[in-house]
């Protein structure tokens, strides 16, 4: 039997049917379908009988057909459960639905129905077994005992298969044979069905084994796995992302780029990888690197976890400073085994200052590494990964994962050569997303396959209603406005918020406030948003809501919409706050949020619902790539079997056939953007130099053309000014709006050649065979680049030119003495000889300066070389209050600038760009004489400008408690020290604990979670 046509229908119309359910759609309301989708009963339980038979059979012919059909048997019962219109048969639908996951290896959606298993009364023996194997091996809870003598056999006979003791599973399948004998013997027809399944289950369970695959992928006896395998924790089975590791000699120790789509078991596979790298000594240190800060966070809990004592975990802090010193102390002689967590930059800032600590690492892990071409941050992934590269022997294993390295092949050859692999299989796949579009005839069309055809849509999925006018209104208001994607958007949040996570997409933390305030206008006009607070836990809330009052006072949007269980979630949203959030959610306390492209950024959040407003910015649409990994971020395995994409600008969707306006063109866009096929290749930012510049298709620079100019100007100051003024003066009225485009553009590639002119200093002098020929230098690093390799012949003669030019540009203006000095700074060649004059200018070494003349001088620096957008007087009053631990309300009740200015001014130029250059000046300083006293007035500084509190005490919350400027300061009352530093502060903290549980009960949980992980 093959699934027909009319198979597929029947399940669309199915799952139709769970997708009203979900809207509330009343039974009334439904379409008229025009076949039954319940008779699909029949021809399922026919497919999963016959393929379960082919299994104990071993028919590989009936195998290999059915297979191919479990996807619609799973999928069926899935939707089922959920279309609430047989529930006399949940408990059936819920067994099949796991057991056609679970044999076809989709195991986070088989965890997903087996969650909803509530203890039943036994119906079978088989059946009783079955469920029992799944809540052990999905839910790791115990293998439950039977009430017969011979199912108790078998189930002692699995118990102690996973807790790795002496068992013959031929015996083990002799026994069930036996037991499907007398069960078909006996006749009773749900017996026969579940017997069937149950040995099939069991004989993939077991090819599936953690216990049979990890020895056999690592090398590494079963004795030694033991430990691990007996605990209760242990993964039971490999999923198919694991075993594809396994195959590809991962656990083996060989060096790969991993591409898979995101939710498919990544944080499980990297524990496996170092676990089997601890077990055979091929490891004692392993590093792993993540893009950002808050999935460092994310990693180190989830390393804590899978560890608990037997490993030290340490995450770097992200202040680039020698913080480090626990490292220097014991990396080289602890015996004990260590997992490092560490940002790009910080790695870099390490290698740069100890590249000791490079050398003595086993293990290197990137995850989320499609950074090369991430503008100026690019150009130091790329030179990292060069560094490693280098240091890279037989004993070391380097691994990248992403789930958007559509180039991984041409990275792996320029990475690894023939010393590594691309591990992928296009099979796997992330868990599935309905596509839905809403219009404004108030239908949400659902599509999967085709933009040409939808599924099945959804009547009365929006209702517009009145809103209640204020004093002096008199125009009728309405919601949602159809027109309107934000409105939209809040409508399906508030609908569907029942169902599991929502989120909000907009393309600009701007857009973030706006739709909170939408939310505060509809509920004081009296719409009713109560939907979202019944799904929301009341005293994580207001405890929430309390946080937000201490850093934006009760006026603001975010005060007044956690009161509604609705959070931001954007960049420059301050840490603690972030991470509150990100934990509410992940625990459930919470439901909706309103989110920028943070979401995509690797931090896995029980989404099941995303709803886009737009897939553009500024007339640009989002990259396939980017737009892939945001989507990745909804239906995380084993939190949900499907989430929901949904458009919210019904134009998109009513003007799909416009041909005049483009509306066809936009809405294939659209449909290509899911298509993995569309991804944009990984290239480099060094690359970028050499690239043309187009504004549109008629405007552009060659690449060519820059780096001529560059070649004939860069050792000029300003050497940008005169391309810009050309620009100028040739631009017409009409391109006048194209000037900013190219000037950004230029803007760029200006940082770009500064990180260059970094790299290229730093390489010089720690490179131990350097001859002193710069230029040859320069030209080898220049050809073992990612840009030279994925270049053209003409690009690659275009970036010597440009290696040469600013190797021309370092031993013009740096001699040897300060090449070596300048080694360690981080800093361009412009930089570096500006910092040493600042110092001069301002007698750093020869005066006593406080630490509040510093702040002013530091200030004053800044400002000329930043973009700055307030007076200088201003800057030098929010950095002071900034530092003084004031909170955004107390900083713009003072000043007068805005909330959102402020935001953004104290977490990007201050806590960033400030602490940045406070450590470029203390490198500096390390290599004069007699510049103690100033550096360590400066290191504490640097710290209190990054975290913005005004003690040691509070610093070192920060970095060892948990990252929250404001309540740290409220701990740093109870302990009244303010002077405790890293090594003491858990000690004093444990002290007194019961008084600072007393204050953090009232803020959310986040806190006490993490104090009482201390």
């Amino acid at each position: 039997m093959r699934i027909t046509n009319t198979s597929e229908l029947m399940l669309k119309y199915q799952k139709a049917k769970a997708k009203l359910v979900e809207y509330g759609v009343k039974q009334e309301d439904y379409p008229n379908f025009q076949l039954n989708s319940n008779d699909l009963s029949f021809s399922t339980i026919y497919i999963i009988s016959n393929y379960v038979e082919a299994i104990i059979d071993d028919d590989s012919e009936k195998i290999e057909l059915f297979s191919e059909q479990l996807k619609l048997v799973s999928e069926y019962y899935d939707a089922s459960i959920k279309s609430r219109d047989r529930n006399y048969y949940n408990e059936d639908f819920l067994m099949i639905g796991i057991s056609a996951y679970l044999l076809s290896n989709d195991f986070g959606s088989a965890t997903v129905l087996c969650s909803m298993l509530d203890d039943c009364k036994r119906r079978c023996g088989s059946q009783y077994i079955l469920m029992s194997i799944y809540k052990y091996i999905l839910l790791n809870k115990p293998l439950e005992k039977s009430e017969s003598d011979f199912e108790e056999q078998i189930i002692s006979d699995l118990r102690k298969y996973y807790k790795c003791k002496d068992i013959n599973i031929e015996i083990l399948m002799q026994k069930l044979s036996h037991y499907r004998i007398d069960v078909y013997n006996k006749g009773n027809a749900l017996d026969v069905f579940y017997v069937d399944i149950l040995i099939a289950v069991v004989m993939s369970i077991v090819d599936n084994s953690s216990r049979r695959l990890l020895p056999k992928y690592s090398g590494i006896s079963l004795s030694i796995w033991k430990n691990y395998l007996e605990k209760n924790t242990s993964a039971k089975v490999l999923w198919p992302a694991q075993q594809m590791m396994g195959k590809n000699g991962l656990f083996y120790g060989k060096n790969a780029i991993v591409q898979l789509p995101t939710g498919v078991g990544k944080t499980k596979s990297i524990e496996l990888i170092i676990r089997s790298a601890f077990l055979s000594q091929r490891a004692s240190k392993v590093i792993i690197v993540a893009p950002l800060r808050s999935l460092c966070n994310e990693i180190t809990n989830d390393m804590i976890d899978a560890f608990g004592d037997d490993v030290k975990v340490n995450q770097f802090s992200d202040v680039l400073q020698e913080d480090y010193e626990i490292l220097s102390d014991d990396l080289f002689e602890s015996s004990m085994n260590e997992i490092i967590i560490s940002t790009p930059e910080k790695l870099r800032f390490v290698l740069c200052h100890d590249d000791e600590i490079l050398d003595s690492m086993d293990l290197f892990i990137f995850d989320e590494a499609h950074m090369f071409d991430d503008n100026v941050r690019g150009v130091s992934y790329e030179f990292l990964m060069m560094e490693i590269r280098k240091r890279l022997n037989n004993d070391n294993q380097l691994i990248l994962l992403s789930a958007v390295l559509s180039n991984s092949n041409e990275i792996k050859e320029w990475l690894l050569g023939n010393d590594g692999i691309v591990a992928s299989n296009s099979e796997i796949k992330s868990t599935p997303k309905s596509i839905g579009f809403s219009s404004k005839d108030k239908t949400t069309y659902y599509y999967s396959e085709t933009p040409n055809e939808y599924d099945y849509y959804i009547p009365k999925s929006i209702s517009v209603e009145p809103l209640t006018l204020l004093p002096r209104e008199r125009k009728p208001r309405f919601f949602p406005e159809l027109d309107n994607p934000t409105d939209v958007a809040i409508y399906h949040a508030i609908r569907l918020c029942k169902n599991g996570g929502v989120a909000i997409y907009v393309n600009t933390t701007r857009s973030v406030r706006s739709v909170l305030k939408k939310f505060i206008c509809i509920e004081q006009r009296g719409y009713d948003i109560s939907n979202i607070q019944q799904v929301t836990d009341s005293e994580e809330s207001i405890k929430l809501q309390k946080l937000m009052k201490i850093y934006y006072g009760e006026d603001h949007e975010f005060y007044k919409c956690a009161k509604y269980g609705v959070f931001p979630h954007y960049s420059n949203l301050p840490n603690g706050i972030k991470l509150c959030i990100e934990y509410a959610i992940r625990n459930k306390l919470i439901s909706c949020l309103v989110c920028t492209t943070t979401l995509a950024q690797g931090v896995n959040l029980p989404i099941k619902y995303l709803f886009l407003t737009s897939v553009r910015t500024s007339q640009v649409t989002m990259q396939a790539r980017n737009f892939q990994n945001l989507i990745g971020r909804t239906a995380r395995a084993g939190m949900y079997t499907e989430g929901s994409i949904i458009f919210t600008d019904t134009k998109l969707y009513d003007k799909k056939d416009d041909n005049k306006q483009g509306g066809n063109y936009k809405w294939s866009e659209c449909f290509d953007l899911f298509e993995a096929s569309n991804s944009e290749p990984c290239n480099s930012s060094i690359l970028r130099l050499v690239g043309n510049i187009n504004a549109n298709y008629q405007q552009h620079l060659k690449g060519k053309n820059f780096v001529e100019y560059i070649c004939d100007n860069y050792l000029f100051d300003n050497y940008m000014e005169k391309i810009e003024m050309e620009i100028k003066e040739s631009a017409t009225k009409k391109e006048i709006k194209l000037m900013n485009f190219f000037f950004s553009e230029l803007a760029l590639r200006k940082e770009l050649l500064e990180s260059l002119e970094s790299w290229l200093i730093y390489a010089f002098i720690a490179d131990d065979n350097f001859n002193d020929n710069y230029y040859e230098k320069a030209r080898q690093l220049a050809v073992d680049t990612l840009a030279y390799h994925l270049a053209t012949e003409e690009e690659r003669k275009l970036l010597l030119s440009v290696f040469e030019i600013v190797t021309t540009k370092i031993i013009e203006n740096l001699n040897e003495t300060e090449l070596k000095l300048a080694t360690k700074t981080n800093l361009s060649v412009d930089m570096y000889v500006r910092i040493n004059k600042w110092i001069e200018e301002n007698e750093l070494l020869s005066n006593a300066i406080s630490e509040d003349d510093l702040i002013i001088l530091i200030c004053n620096f800044l400002y000329k070389i930043k973009d700055i957008n307030i007076s200088i007087e201003q800057f030098i009053e929010v950095v002071e209050s900034w530092v003084n631990g004031k909170s955004f309300y107390y900083i713009n009740g003072e000043t007068n600038i805005s909330i959102d200015i402020l935001e953004t001014l104290c977490n990007s130029k201050i806590s960033y760009d400030m602490s940045f250059l406070i450590g470029n000046i203390i490198d500096v300083l390390c290599e004069k004489e007699d510049s103690d006293d100033i550096i360590e007035i400066l290191t504490q500084l640097q710290k209190k400008i990054k975290y913005g509190v005004n003690s040691q005490s509070a610093i070192s919350i920060c970095e060892i408690i948990f990252n929250d400027r404001l309540i740290s300061l409220k701990i740093v009352e109870i302990l009244n020290d303010i002077n405790i530093k890293k090594d003491k502060i858990k000690v004093i903290i444990d002290s007194n604990k019961e008084a600072i549980k007393k204050m953090l009960i009232d803020y959310p949980s986040y806190f006490m979670y993490k104090l009482n992980l201390m």
